[in-house]
């Protein structure tokens, strides 16, 4: 089954809504940072993407730079080392798992964003 991207963007803003305005007690604005997200079938094609982006942005000098990876919902259909799912689909309890790990990052990442980043230049990879 395929859903449309614009459908995909309308569901997960119902399920994971978007950071809120500045409050009094979190960081003023210029303190808050943006999420990149780079996704794709190729494993290593992702990671080259977004490793490149990453040198980039440090080069640039003006973003501080952590990268985060998530759960591949990919790695119960390959299983059986063939790289195929062979009409195999993900179980609900495997979404589920799924979208529980990355409730768990998107708590990291709106960390990270909404705290004063460190001076160091360096791209931070995921603490995995």
């Amino acid at each position: 089954m395929s859903i449309p991207v614009l459908n995909k963007v309308k569901i997960l803003s119902q399920i994971s809504p978007h950071l809120p305005p500045p409050s009094v007690v979190s960081p003023p604005r210029e303190i808050r940072g943006a999420i990149i997200a780079v996704e794709g079938l190729d494993p290593s094609s992702v990671y080259s993407m977004t490793s490149s982006l990453a040198e980039q942005l440090v080069k640039d000098g003006k973003f501080s730079v952590r990268m985060f990876s998530g759960p591949d919902p990919f790695t119960s259909l390959r299983d059986d080392g063939t790289g195929k799912n062979g009409g195999k689909e993900l179980a609900i309890a495997d979404c589920l798992r799924i979208i529980g790990e990355w409730h768990k990052i998107s708590v990291e990442m709106k960390r990270f964003i909404t705290t004063k980043p460190t001076p160091s230049g360096q791209v931070s990879p995921d603490k995995d």
